[in-house]
C-alpha cells in the first residue's frame, strides 16, 4: 500500500522545517512507498522542496491559489490522483507542527508503525477520517445540521473510498464577497456565527495566534475572508464525513489508548473530551 502526502505550506517563514521532519518521521516506519505532493500557496515563494530522502520522481511541486486556504491546494492536488488505486491519503499543513498548551503538542509523537498497522489491519482508512479531533464550546448549526465535534484540517488521513466521498472540499462559492455573504451561504446560526468572530479576535481563546486587534474594520477584508472561508470548510469536511456514514475517528487518542502515554496527556484527554468521554471512533 501506498502513503500519498498532500503537504500545503505557505512560504517559509512559519514552520520552515515541517516538510523535512514530517517525511523524516514517516519514513522510517511505513512500510510502503510514500508519493508527496507539495503545494505552495505563497506566490511570492519558490517552488521548491528541501533535499529529502524521497526519490524525485515520487515528489510533485504545485503552485496553489489560497483562495480558501489549505481545502483549495488539496481540490487542486486530488485532481490529478487516480482514485482507482488503494492507497492511504495524508492531508496536512505546514501548522502540524506548532505546539498546543502545556505539553509538546506535535501530532508526529502519537503517529508510529503500530499506528499504521493497525488503521490498516482493522480497515479503518475504508469508512473513517482519521485526524485531530476537536470540541466547540456549544453545539453549532448550518445546512449541513447540527455539530459540536470537527477533524482539525492541519493533519488528517483517509483512504480513496472516504475522499470519493468528501471530494470537493470546497463547497464555497467563489463570488463571496464578505463575512456577511459567507456565513450566509452555508446557513450558519447566529451562536455559529459568535463563535468564528470571537474565536478570529482572540476572545476568551487562548493561544490564538491569527488575529486581528481591531476586527470590525477588516471584515471586508480578502485575508479575514480566505480565513472565514477555510474555518466553515474545515467544519463542513467532518459534518460531510458524517453525514455520509464515515466515522470520526481521533488519532491522538486512538493512539493513547493503544500505547503507553504520560499522566499529563491523559488528563488533557479527560479535560478535551468531558464531557464525553473520549468519542472514538465517534
Amino acid at each position: 500500500m501506498n502513503l500519498r502526502i498532500f503537504f500545503v505550506r505557505f512560504g517559509y517563514e512559519d514552520y520552515p522545517n515541517a516538510l523535512g521532519n514530517l517525511v523524516n518521521h514517516l519514513l522510517p516506519i511505513f512500510s510502503g512507498t510514500i508519493f508527496l505532493t507539495c503545494i505552495e500557496n505563497d506566490v511570492n515563494s519558490p517552488l521548491d522542496v528541501p533535499r529529502l530522502n524521497i526519490s524525485e520522481d515520487r515528489i510533485k511541486v504545485l503552485r496553489g491559489c489560497n483562495d480558501c486556504g489549505e481545502f483549495s491546494a488539496w481540490d487542486l492536488a486530488v485532481s490529478s490522483l487516480d482514485t482507482n488505486v488503494d492507497d492511504i491519503i495524508l492531508f496536512v499543513t505546514s501548522a502540524y507542527a506548532k505546539n498546543y498548551g502545556n505539553i509538546d503538542w506535535n501530532i508526529l509523537k502519537y503517529i508510529n508503525k503500530n499506528f499504521f498497522d493497525i488503521i490498516i489491519s482493522k480497515n479503518y482508512l475504508k469508512n473513517s477520517l482519521i485526524g485531530e479531533l476537536s470540541r466547540g464550546v456549544d453545539e453549532f448549526q448550518n445546512y449541513e445540521g447540527n455539530f459540536s465535534y470537527w477533524i482539525r484540517s492541519h493533519f488528517f488521513l483517509m483512504g480513496i473510498s472516504s475522499l470519493k466521498k468528501i471530494y470537493p472540499f470546497n463547497k464555497l462559492h467563489s463570488n463571496l464577497k464578505n463575512v456577511s455573504e459567507i456565513f450566509d451561504s452555508i446557513q450558519a446560526s447566529q451562536k455559529y456565527k459568535n463563535f468564528i468572530i470571537d474565536w478570529l479576535s482572540n476572545k476568551d481563546f487562548k493561544g490564538v495566534r491569527w488575529n486581528k486587534s481591531n476586527l470590525d474594520i477588516v471584515l471586508d477584508s480578502h485575508s479575514l475572508n480566505r480565513k472565514v472561508k477555510s474555518i466553515l470548510l474545515e467544519h463542513l469536511m467532518s459534518q460531510i464525513a458524517k453525514n455520509s456514514g464515515i466515522r470520526l475517528v481521533d488519532a491522538v487518542a486512538l493512539s493513547c489508548e493503544l500505547f503507553d502515554s504520560s499522566e499529563e496527556e491523559q488528563f488533557y484527554f479527560k479535560m478535551k473530551f468531558d464531557p464525553p468521554s473520549v468519542p472514538y471512533p465517534y
